[in-house]
């Protein structure tokens, strides 16, 4: 049987669970920043860029980067 893996795609923490969690604990990205991927296929996150393709959460974590 195949683990599923949920990979964030802010810090690429994975997490091994049916469901993905409600909330990365690593960089705290909500649910929806998650992908299913699977054991068999190599991790790796999908990082945005354009800062046109990010939503809120994306531009406040990397605005808050930006001010140090």
């Amino acid at each position: 049987m195949t683990t599923v893996q949920w990979l964030c795609k802010i810090c690429s923490y994975i997490h091994e669970d049916e469901e993905p969690p409600l909330g990365c604990p690593v960089c705290g990205a909500p649910a929806n920043k998650f992908t299913e991927t699977y054991d068999d296929e190599p991790p790796g996150a999908e990082s945005s860029q354009n800062h046109n393709d990010m939503d809120d959460f994306e531009r406040d974590l990397f605005a808050d980067y930006d001010d140090e």
